[in-house]
């Protein structure tokens, strides 16, 4: 499990890279074959995430990897607003699952010797998001 979240994070840098590199090109060969190794990069991390929730955790860095993939997940529910009030239950509902995904991350962080950020903490779940930042003084930034 902890060799699919350094894939996933090492991909993710490929994946930066590679959207600054094609940033400054205006089509050609160069950009179409940037964009081929993009959707190559996507499809790999994708395939990594299914693997990572389709496996038993045996490690608390494997448990930090999946609720890392369950935070990301949250976000990709379809919106069922059909009135105000569902649209403010929902994020209410956001921000309680947040909460405990990051509480149960950041106690399994201090206990397991390994940061969410060698497992790709950055690209799955942001610490500069964790609720509990702002409540210490930190710098999260509220996504609703």
């Amino acid at each position: 499990m902890e060799a699919i979240g350094r894939e996933l994070l090492e991909l993710s840098r490929r994946w930066s890279d590679l959207e600054a590199e094609g940033a400054n090109l205006y089509g050609g060969e160069r950009k179409t074959e940037l964009e081929a190794t993009e959707c190559e990069i996507f499809d790999r991390m994708e395939a990594l995430k299914a693997e990572a929730c389709c496996t038993r955790a045996t490690s608390l860095a494997g448990a930090m990897l999946q609720i890392m993939l369950v935070y990301g997940a949250v976000e990709l529910l379809p919106e069922r607003t059909l009135t105000d009030r569902d649209a403010c239950e929902r994020r209410a509902l956001e921000r309680m699952i947040q909460r405990a995904l990051y509480s149960a991350l950041d106690a399994m962080a201090a206990t397991a010797g390994t940061a969410p950020e060698e497992l790709g903490g950055e690209l799955l779940m942001s610490a500069d998001l964790n609720p509990f930042r702002l409540m210490e003084g930190g710098k999260a930034q509220n996504r609703n």
